[in-house]
């Protein structure tokens, strides 16, 4: 059975346990607890929380169980991050199911209603269980960056409809989403641990995306340096015209590496296909991993995207009627971190797309146009935030698959690589992703 088969079938393990395991703790819950007679949010979250339990826990087997990072042998350090970095995941995977699973159950008691002890709720439940530690499980064993990425989305549009379905107070997207979670009502605190959760989740998915690109440099560098090609541009690159520019890349991958003789005598060279021959020059000439101060690009990157998610969860933190001078400066003052992103990504991460760097230019000035838009009297303050998270979340996603592409492409260039050129017999055995199971 290969890795695949093994976590499918380790998930309808974990799917059928689960699901024998839940009803009896909901039988023990009505049985020796006042729950059954709570107000219906609170039986609900109380059977969300155990749903979240149950996908945690098959997350965390699922992840943890394969990886090689939990003994000393390189020391404290290592399994010491490996338990960081489970902890992380786990704290954004739990709530991400629970506040799902929450929505599920408000969802299908509007539409059907609900009966104290009812058997049809305790069934639904257990089978929510089921099927949450099984995707719980599978996607521990085979999780990848655009995997994590991924649930960041559904966790805020889970958080969020959830709160605007349990409000009383139906008028409240007229003023601005601050007003959805300012009271002391079970909508609203779902709303603020919504953006709690939400911004420590950006913190989490942000150290991930940076840790995968800084990983994938070193790991290009080490391969370029192995195979002979330069691992620096000249001096002064940045200080010359545009068009001088690239005759100095040029110039430098000359010097420092000459690809025709280097290939004199291989069985490979009079016989190099089309295909062959361009991906040959393509990394020959490739200078996405070249420029100075990577490391210090990366680090202002990580810094703004933290800036982000820590004012993001200070507005959960900071109710306006209490504390309007903090909820504006945090609410106000995360859009400051934010645009400096969009605006300078060229600069802080020069290898990504072009279609990238455009698209959060276009971002920032269709934010723009709304702000306008709303001061004129023409649409609300709600629409106005709606539209920044909703674009935020979307380029976050956008960012952090691209960083994940970036070292897909490399390890499947640099095989490609490996083959024609006869250089080199295998890649780096260090996995460029923090975020495998394998690491």
């Amino acid at each position: 059975m290969g890795r695949n088969q093994k976590a499918e079938t380790g998930g309808i393990i974990a799917a059928v346990l689960s699901l024998f395991a839940t009803y009896a703790i909901l039988m023990g819950i009505d049985q020796f607890t006042n729950v059954q007679h709570a107000d219906v949010n609170i039986r609900f979250l109380v059977w969300s929380a155990v749903i979240a339990c149950c996908a945690v826990v098959s997350f965390i087997i699922g992840y943890a169980r394969l990886s090689n990072s939990w003994t000393s042998r390189f020391g404290l350090w290592i399994p010491i991050r490996k338990f960081f970095e489970v902890v992380s995941l786990s704290a954004m995977y739990a709530p991400t199911v629970l506040l799902v699973a929450f929505f599920t159950m408000r969802v299908t008691y509007t539409t059907v209603g609900y009966q104290t002890n009812s058997l049809f709720f305790h069934g639904m439940v257990s089978v929510i269980a089921a099927v949450s530690s099984y995707f719980g499980f599978v996607q521990g064993e085979m999780l990848t960056a655009k995997m994590v990425v991924s649930i960041l989305p559904v966790f805020v549009i889970s958080g969020v409809m959830t709160a605007a379905l349990t409000t009383t107070d139906l008028n409240w997207w007229r003023a601005n989403f601050s007003e959805l979670g300012d009271s002391t009502s079970f909508a609203a605190n779902m709303f603020n641990f919504t953006l709690i959760m939400c911004g420590i989740c950006v913190v989490i998915v942000s150290y991930f995306a940076v840790y995968e690109l800084i990983g994938s440099h070193d790991q290009y560098l080490a391969w370029r340096a192995k195979v002979g090609l330069p691992t620096t541009i000249e001096p002064g690159y940045y200080t010359r015209k545009r068009k001088h520019m690239w005759a100095v890349v040029k110039s430098a991958m000359q010097t420092n590496y000459a690809p025709e003789e280097s290939l004199q005598g291989s069985k490979q060279a009079d016989n190099l296909d089309p295909e062959l021959r361009a991906l040959r020059a393509q990394i020959i000439t490739d200078k996405s991993a070249l420029y100075p101060y990577f490391r210090l690009r990366c680090y202002v990157l990580l810094a703004l995207l933290v800036i982000t998610g820590l004012m993001l969860s200070g507005v959960g933190v900071f109710r306006y009627t209490p504390h309007p001078d903090m909820h504006n400066f945090f609410a106000r003052g995360m859009m400051v971190p934010i645009y400096t992103l969009l605006v300078a990504l060229p600069i802080l991460a020069p290898q990504l797309n072009r279609i990238v760097y455009a698209v959060s230019w276009a971002e920032v000035l269709f934010v723009m146009l709304s702000g306008l838009s709303w001061l004129n009297g023409e649409t609300t303050l709600t629409n106005v935030e709606a539209i920044t998270w909703l674009l935020f979340m979307a380029w976050f996603i956008i960012f952090s698959r691209q960083i994940a592409s970036i070292a897909a492409d490399r390890e499947y260039a640099q095989s490609r690589y490996s083959l024609l050129s006869d250089q080199v017999n295998s890649l780096p055995s260090e996995t460029a992703s923090r975020v495998s199971p394998e690491a």
